[in-house]
């Protein structure tokens, strides 16, 4: 499936992983979520990346109110701040 919100472009062992989704100032969602976790569990994988860049497309690098709306939503932005730690430093 391809990606609708979030875009990845490697040069060498550097990775940019970019939330695409200016008109909602890359307002998260189920969906964007899911996309970000795919690509970093893919990234995570990828032996030739050392360092992942997360940032947003637009004037606003993540706005994450819908998804902070549901307590129980709470725990899936913990372990997506986890994995996004873990995808950055790995490697080092």
């Amino acid at each position: 499936m391809k990606n609708e919100f979030v875009t990845v472009e490697k040069d060498g062992e550097i990775a940019v992983l970019a939330l695409n989704r200016p008109d909602k100032r890359n307002a998260s969602s189920i969906r964007v979520r899911d996309e970000v976790e795919k690509c970093l569990g893919e990234l995570e994988e990828d032996e030739n990346v050392k360092v992942v860049i997360i940032t947003g497309v637009g004037s606003a690098f993540w706005l994450d109110s819908t998804l902070t709306n549901s307590k129980s939503r709470t725990k899936s932005i913990r372990s997506l701040s986890t994995k996004v730690l873990s995808a950055s430093f790995k490697g080092f």
